[in-house]
């Protein structure tokens, strides 16, 4: 078996291999010339060929297609949410009770949303007609990806704060969806519009979102001048406007951070630093808390930050359990462990994982080629 370098495709010789064609090579990059670099497949150097096959980009999109785990939950619609930060977030355990650990300072944020319908008024507002709304729901998303920037600092964060166990509950918040449905009118309620506020009333801060103390409301006149109170349009046959919120994010377990480790060690980078990131040119993470240890320096929590991390009664977080009985120390830091000693079993899993790696890129070079 071997890729036949005039054509690109992949060959099998249908007789008996002699020396030469015993090996399969894998050639980097998805453009094969003569110029191309092989290097033999044999069982013994399989981890090395996935750190020399795969670039920091196809790597990343590998664990993250692969490895991850989707967070998407509803949370209270009084939540504050920020977009880019990293939480300790149990599955077990509601927002309220999450520590924000890491936060992007610059997003680029987009939108995409059924929110901008109607007539669009003076004040920014948009006016809909009554009865082309009933009986809908209308949605805000508001969104930032940024996975290679937290796969390429993960491990940076985690030597700083010095977390060593319970990876897998961190998340990195990649999307708020804004719910606003609207229900049947009463059979004599009266012609009417319903009002809805920009987009950017959402936003509280460069990458805080929350729902706005009035989003939208009913009113006879299309001026919107007169609003009629919660009270009066339920009187008058108008229904009810429900509010939901729900965050999008992302988790990985403990192996996917040390994979990541040691393919940056073997590329030439200090996986315990921010050098990918600013070697790929991704957005630094800030720590978003305080910390008291030889390697790492306190940090000053920023305003927003502070703003960003509100509990299900509206107040901030703080000594909250991350497992569900012990308390967290003063800073909010996950409990503190000693690194464990890596047992032959994860050694096996990692090489499993790695296999995995191996064989999709392998996949996904033989899908492009033909």
């Amino acid at each position: 078996m071997w890729i036949r370098i005039s054509t690109g495709r992949l060959s099998v010789d249908l007789v008996s291999p002699d020396t030469r064609t015993k090996k399969l090579y894998l050639y980097s990059g998805y453009n094969f010339d003569e110029t191309s670099t092989a290097t033999p497949w044999g069982p013994p150097d399989t981890e090395v060929l996935a750190i020399q096959s795969l670039a920091l980009e196809q790597y990343h999109r590998l664990c993250f297609l692969y490895l991850t785990q989707c967070r998407d939950r509803p949370i209270s619609t009084s939540a504050t949410v920020n977009l880019g930060a990293v939480i300790s977030w149990p599955s077990r355990h509601q927002y309220g009770d999450h520590v924000k650990i890491g936060s992007l300072g610059k997003l680029n944020v987009l939108y995409n949303d059924s929110w901008w319908t109607g007539d669009l008024a003076e004040n920014g507002w948009r006016c809909c007609i009554a009865d082309d709304v009933f009986n809908t729901q209308m949605m805000l998303k508001v969104y930032s990806y940024n996975n290679d920037a937290w796969l390429s600092q993960a491990n940076y964060i985690f030597s700083r704060l010095q977390i060593t166990s319970n990876l897998e509950d961190c998340v990195l918040i990649e999307d708020i969806y804004f719910t606003l449905t609207i229900g049947n009118a009463g059979e004599d309620s009266p012609p009417g519009f319903l009002f809805i506020c920009p987009r950017e009333d959402f936003r509280t801060g460069p990458t805080s979102f929350r729902w706005p103390h009035c989003p939208a409301y009913w009113s006879l006149d299309s001026s919107g001048v007169d609003r009629l109170t919660v009270e009066a349009a339920t009187q008058l046959g108008f229904p009810t406007l429900q509010l939901a919120t729900e965050i999008g994010g992302f988790s990985s377990d403990a192996g996917v951070y040390t994979g990541l480790h040691k393919f940056y060690q073997a590329k030439g980078f200090n996986p315990d630093s921010q050098d990918v990131a600013l070697h790929l040119g991704e957005p630094l993470f800030r720590l978003s808390i305080d910390v008291n240890s030889p390697f790492a320096r306190a940090e000053e929590i920023s305003a927003e930050g502070e703003a960003d991390v509100v509990n299900r009664d509206g107040g901030p977080d703080g000594g909250h359990s991350l497992d569900g009985h012990a308390p967290t120390d003063a800073t909010g830091v996950p409990a503190l462990e000693e690194s464990p000693i890596v047992s032959r079993g994860f050694r096996f899993i990692m090489m499993v994982q790695l296999m995995l790696i191996f064989f999709l890129s392998l996949l996904s070079l033989y899908e492009k080629m033909f």
